[in-house]
């Protein structure tokens, strides 16, 4: 199994890094504030060669020890059009302490690949959120959220979790669900209001590694209503 020096945390970075941390402390990032300012990249980071499960197989790709799970919606129900606020929680299950990319500034993400790949010290992680909701005829939409990024040159632009430890990002993004999903006919449309069932995914694309990491599922699902827009309702 591949393993990313990106990811791991050697000794002396924990010094620096966790001085004042203690075993029990959360940490939060909250996008939602006017003062997250967070730049929407205008192109994908992602780098190398990607391995498919129907070629390779899934296990192929390097494992994040991280779970993820919903913490809240704020509300039961959103309207279409709305700014849906979500909270994502990721807990460190494995048993040594990690890095994970904290920072919403696409500037950190490294565009050059194969840079990255060359000299460890120049590497970066990019963190792609998703929310999947999955209607009741089964049909699949994605609602990306922000990206968060991290470059090993740049401490503070991570943040460690030691073993058990969790860190919960505060999302504000506008729930447009596409009308046709990907996975439908074009004839089948989007019926509103209904019931959805959401999980949320994480994916970590590392510039020293040629592949990204297991796309990691939420452990956990919330129901939440979408609504109509206030101008469609009549």
């Amino acid at each position: 199994m591949q393993t990313s020096l990106a990811l791991r945390v050697a000794t002396a970075t924990i010094v620096l890094c966790a001085l004042t941390l203690h075993a029990d402390d959360k940490y939060v990032l909250d996008l939602t504030l006017p003062t997250a300012i967070v730049p929407h990249p205008e192109s994908s980071f992602g780098c190398g060669p990607r391995l498919s499960s129907g070629d390779h197989g899934e296990l192929s790709l390097p494992i994040t020890p991280l779970a993820l799970e919903i913490v809240n919606f704020g509300k039961r129900a959103y309207a279409a059009g709305e700014d849906l606020i979500s909270q994502i929680r990721l807990v460190n299950v494995g048993k040594e302490s990690i890095r994970i990319p904290w920072n919403p500034n696409s500037d950190y993400g490294n565009k050059d690949c194969a840079a990255g790949a060359k000299d460890i010290t120049r590497a970066s992680l990019t963190a792609s959120f998703a929310l999947v909701f999955t209607g009741d005829d089964g049909s699949k939409r994605n609602v990306p959220l922000e990206n968060l990024y991290g470059r090993l040159s740049t401490p503070d632009t991570f943040q460690v979790l030691h073993p058990g430890e969790a860190a919960t990002v505060k999302f504000r993004e506008r729930l447009g669900l596409p009308i046709v999903p990907p996975d439908q006919p074009l004839g089948r449309r989007l019926d509103l209001p209904q019931d959805f069932t959401v999980t949320a995914t994480y994916s970590l694309d590392d510039t020293s590694l040629g592949n990204p990491y297991v796309t990691v599922n939420s452990r956990n699902q919330v129901k939440l209503t979408v609504e109509r827009a206030p101008t469609q309702q009549n």
